[in-house]
């Protein structure tokens, strides 16, 4: 609210300025000063005193006062008289004067979106410089061209050059903003793809984090039951052969009551480990449970699935120090004309079994 107080109040004293201004005749070079002054506050009211302040100032002077000068030169050459003459003409001055102001109202806001630059968007020092030393130069240029129009005599050269030099100079500052935005605006863009990019690359690596998830336990590495279960019906819609096995570690509740459950962890990880090694390329072993596992054993019968993890018990359970002995019960299947949840619900069955038979001291 404040703000928009300071800009209505400096626009009233604008005007106050240009009317007196046209009204009594001020010299263009006195006039066009207390122009840039105006421009100066109503930049500093928006940006604050800073770069931005500078470069919006100048160029809303420049454009004010180069086109008056335009205007002006244009007049002096169609009606054969002096620019001095046409600024003392009060309708003239005053019509030049409220068309330019109209013109400008309606550019400011499209010359400060060449202007504006995002807080987090890092700026070209070097080419800021730059640019306000070219500005500060074409401010200097309009001035010594108000400084010829205070002439009374009538040359159609020096209203020629009057004229031929701020359309240059409009020219050069219009190419100048054009250039400035589109560097603004490649930068943006790659910083913009840049944001894009590792926005994309987070959602990437949620997604990977996410399918991991779904498919391995996070404490052994071992796939998981949705996992196991998708590939077994890979396996018996492609008709390929498997055998499907259910493990259960024995006396593992026994080691968590009795040393904790972070004991208990760190033997499922040794196991699954030690397990994995001794595995085929190609068996998937997933944990299902707390203490169960689930091993698919692709193109291996019941019989050779049954030899193989026997033999992978009797190295757990005898091992070479400084190994850890660990025992397990296990069950097997492979009748591929059942469903998934048949398959492995008669590898739990014979799991049983077996568990049962070791508790008897019937391990093989």
């Amino acid at each position: 609210m404040k703000e928009k107080k300071r800009r209505l109040v400096l626009g009233c004293l604008k005007v106050v300025w240009i009317v007196t201004g046209t009204l009594f005749g001020f010299p263009l070079p006195l006039f066009l000063l207390g122009i840039g002054i105006f421009c100066w506050l109503s930049a500093v009211s928006t940006y604050q005193i800073n770069s931005n302040a500078l470069t919006d100032s100048f160029i809303l002077f420049l454009l004010f006062s180069s086109l008056s000068l335009f205007l002006l030169s244009a007049v002096s050459l169609a009606c054969r008289i002096s620019m001095t003459d046409v600024s003392a003409h009060f309708t003239l001055r005053m019509g030049m004067i409220l068309l330019l102001q109209l013109a400008l109202g309606a550019a400011a806001d499209f010359v400060r979106h060449f202007l504006i630059f995002p807080s987090n968007m890092e700026r070209d020092l070097q080419e800021d410089h730059f640019f306000l030393v070219f500005l500060a130069g074409c401010v200097l240029y309009v001035f010594a061209d108000s400084f010829i129009g205070l002439s009374d005599v009538y040359h159609t050269t020096v209203s020629l050059l009057v004229l031929s030099g701020n359309f240059l100079l409009l020219t050069l500052l219009i190419l100048f903003l054009h250039h400035k935005w589109w560097i603004f605006h490649q930068r943006w863009l790659e910083e913009e793809h840049e944001q894009l990019s590792a926005e994309r690359k987070k959602a990437h690596l949620k997604r990977e984090q996410l399918q991991r998830s779904l498919s391995c336990d996070a404490l052994t590495g071992c796939f998981s039951r949705h996992f196991i279960d998708e590939k077994i019906q890979a396996f018996q819609s492609s008709g390929k052969s498997f055998s499907v096995a259910f493990l259960d570690m024995d006396g593992l509740k026994k080691i968590n009551d009795r040393d904790g459950h972070a004991a208990g962890d760190c033997l499922l990880i040794y196991f699954s480990k030690q397990l994995r090694a001794r595995l085929r390329d190609g068996d998937l072993l997933a944990r299902i449970g707390g203490d169960e596992f689930l091993l698919v054993l692709p193109d291996c019968s019941e019989e050779n699935a049954q030899k193989l993890l026997t033999r992978i018990r009797n190295e757990l359970t005898t091992p070479m120090p400084p190994a850890v002995s660990v025992s397990f019960s296990f069950g097997v299947a492979s009748d591929l004309h059942k469903d998934t949840a048949a398959i492995i619900r008669d590898a739990d069955r014979a799991m049983y079994h077996d568990k049962s038979r070791n508790s008897k001291g019937g391990v093989s």
